[in-house]
């Protein structure tokens, strides 16, 4: 066991990348031999014997092109082939023997082809982040760091949307007064709308940077309970409007240089107030009975020795 990849683990050797660029590890598998294969955060697969490189995998030797662009995730095995898949969205499919047998002259790049591929992306033609894959009877599941399950039939490699959920911490929830419906953000800067009586997302909007925290405005005849304001850990607070076809941009302004802790809405609809992770609220003239892209500065208030804000409501 000692000569093993686990037994090297136990007893706390360290990999010798050679003329290798050193790499974080995320996916491997151990052959029956012991050799092993590793992805690398630069797109490649390493083939180890012992600690010692036997072989650095690439598309092509000379260009010593990745075999995928960004992290591989996750290297799986089945039916004599390894499976790759990665930050790019590509699912490829390796031969063992050209593995197995790959051995590095003077040169340590071996050049290996792929079988297969399939490219995940969503509707945009943006490629899913590929962290983690799991097989069923006739299909793979995909968790994609981007914020959404994937199923991939084995039978016609069509994939379907299981789930879609936030990619980051969900930072902030607000609920709505008039629907069944609640908004959350979170850290991968994305806004959603939930129908939480059918445990399902409606809409969703996802901006530059992250969200911190997020208020509705209450219902009105204007803004038929519709309008969320969300802060940002730039100091930016952007207003949406939910519509028919989905989450609108309404407004956006900058209300500090710092964080945006918390933002509410007074129950009037009247006034709209930000706190700053440095202690400071800043009050905006609103109107959300007849005027909704109104967001007028009144006054920014400092609390003493910019004490920091721990929570934020209004006297109803």
């Amino acid at each position: 066991m000692a000569l093993t990849f686990t037994g090297l683990k136990l007893q706390g050797e360290i990999a010798k990348y050679g003329v290798l660029e050193l790499s974080d590890v995320y996916g491997y598998h151990e052959l029956p031999d012991g050799k092993v294969v590793s992805g690398t955060e630069y797109g490649t697969m390493i083939l180890w014997e012992g600690n010692l490189v036997k072989a650095h995998l690439v598309l092509d030797r000379n260009e010593k092109t990745p075999l995928h662009k960004g992290v591989i995730e996750t290297i799986l095995f089945e039916n004599d082939h390894f499976i790759s898949s990665g930050s790019d969205g590509y699912i490829r499919w390796w031969p063992l023997a050209d593995i197995d047998q790959a051995e590095a002259d003077e040169q340590p790049e071996v050049a290996i082809a792929p079988v297969k591929e399939i490219c995940i992306t969503d509707e945009s033609g943006r490629p899913a982040n590929l962290v983690n894959m799991q097989r069923g009877s006739d299909f793979w599941l995909l968790s994609d760091a981007r914020g959404t399950l994937w199923k991939l039939s084995t039978l016609d490699n069509t994939t379907t949307k299981v789930l879609e959920y936030h990619s980051g911490k969900i930072t902030d929830m607000a609920v709505s007064d008039s629907y069944n419906m609640a908004v959350t953000c979170a850290e991968d800067g994305e806004v959603k709308v939930w129908d939480y009586c059918r445990k399902k997302f409606i809409f969703s909007k996802r901006f530059e940077g992250k969200a911190v925290c997020v208020d509705l405005l209450r219902r009105s005849e204007l803004n038929k309970g519709r309008v969320c304001g969300v802060g940002y850990e730039d100091g930016v607070v952007r207003i949406l409007q939910m519509t028919d076809s989905g989450l609108s941009l309404a407004h956006t302004f900058k209300a500090h240089d710092t964080a945006v802790k918390f933002c509410r809405f007074a129950p009037s609809q009247t006034v709209f107030v930000t706190a700053s992770k440095q202690g400071e609220l800043f009050f905006f003239d609103c109107n959300g009975h007849l005027e909704l892209g109104k967001y007028d500065p009144i006054c920014l208030v400092q609390t003493p020795c910019k004490s920091e804000i721990n929570d934020l409501k209004w006297d109803a």
